[in-house]
């Protein structure tokens, strides 16, 4: 991951990171990357406060080495994915099965193999959601609300 965001910082792009590191090793290599600027590590925020910090940007991001990524990232959909499309923003994801299909069905943002791909296909593209309150949760609500019941009966 360091070596990508490396790439994507060396292009002038800036990369917001969120969350908490695992182990101090891992702080100190995301320590040493923010010293770019063009990499800037912000703070761990409740969903709600995440959701309305992630609309002042322009993509989510979605990757993992293709050395770490496993057959459970090709079966699931992270939640950042749905906290993206809940902001509105567009998101940009290595070619992961589940996402590359929720991705290209819904059109809410683009599937890339490598930073090299990646670079080239959002050099100077917009891309738009079509609709991100239709993937917001508590949109549907009532709908999770009548799953219970039938499920609990």
């Amino acid at each position: 991951m360091p070596k990508f965001l490396k790439r994507l910082a060396n292009e002038e792009i800036h990369v917001h990171i969120h969350g908490i590191f695992e182990n101090e090793e891992t702080k100190r290599v995301y320590l040493k990357l923010a010293e770019n600027k063009y990499i800037h590590l912000e703070r761990t925020l409740p969903p709600r406060k995440l959701i309305n910090e992630l609309t002042k940007y322009d993509y989510g991001l979605i990757y993992y080495p293709k050395n770490q990524q496993s057959q459970m990232l090709h079966t699931s959909l992270p939640n950042k994915f749905f906290e993206y499309i809940s902001a509105g923003l567009p998101v940009l994801s290595s070619p992961y099965n589940s996402l590359k299909m929720f991705i290209e069905k819904y059109r809410v943002g683009l599937v890339f193999d490598d930073v090299h791909d990646l670079i080239r296909k959002i050099n100077g593209l917009e891309i738009k959601m079509p609709n991100p309150e239709k993937f917001a949760l508590d949109n549907h609500i009532g709908e999770l609300e009548e799953l219970y019941r039938k499920v609990q009966e």
